[in-house]
């Protein structure tokens, strides 16, 4: 998300800066002004910002790869199912009759694979909460005339979840009884 702050000053910057012909003064982080980044040499200042833009992006790569190999969703899947299994073999003999061994069967197998799904999609929706955050913050920064339509926007985009949760949610729920009959 800072990437993504950086990548919208550095937007400005070209525009307010580098390619103009009377080069402004601008900020890349609020309160502090910054005018060509090598006073005097558009050329230089454009290799230094390439070099600035370029080179966090081997740790976004880098942090891409780890989390990849760390397979959180399949560490919390194979977490809840031992846990689940476990759970299910401390039950004493009358507890174990009264669930069915396919009811079990269907939580470690269906039910364990949707829970840590719904968390990397819970994740995943924070993390594009902060996108949205950060954009808003910069256009309100940029132009606090604005407001209205930061405002606007994300009223409408609750709206349109709220109107379409509800049909999405019945799909869902069909989808899933209609796996569970098969």
């Amino acid at each position: 998300n800072m990437y993504l702050y950086f990548t919208l000053h550095v937007i400005v910057y070209f525009a307010d800066v580098l390619f103009a012909s009377e080069p402004q003064s601008v900020s890349f982080v609020p309160g502090i002004q910054t005018s060509l980044l090598v006073p005097g040499d558009r050329e230089a200042s454009a290799i230094v910002l390439g070099i600035m833009y370029c080179l966090p992006m081997v740790f976004l790569h880098l942090w891409d790869y780890i989390s990849i190999l760390v397979d959180l969703q399949g560490t919390i899947r194979n977490y809840l199912r031992a846990s689940l299994f476990r759970k299910y073999l401390n039950y004493d003999e009358r507890s174990r009759s009264i669930v069915r061994a396919s009811t079990m069967q269907s939580a470690i197998m269906v039910d364990v694979q949707e829970a840590s799904e719904s968390y990397i999609f819970a994740v995943k929706l924070c993390r594009i909460v902060g996108r949205l955050f950060i954009v808003m913050a910069f256009t309100y920064h940029k132009n606090p005339g604005a407001l209205n339509i930061l405002i606007l926007m994300p009223s409408l985009m609750m709206i349109w979840v709220l109107l379409r949760g509800a049909s999405f949610r019945r799909a869902c729920e069909q989808e899933s009884d209609m796996q569970l009959s098969v």
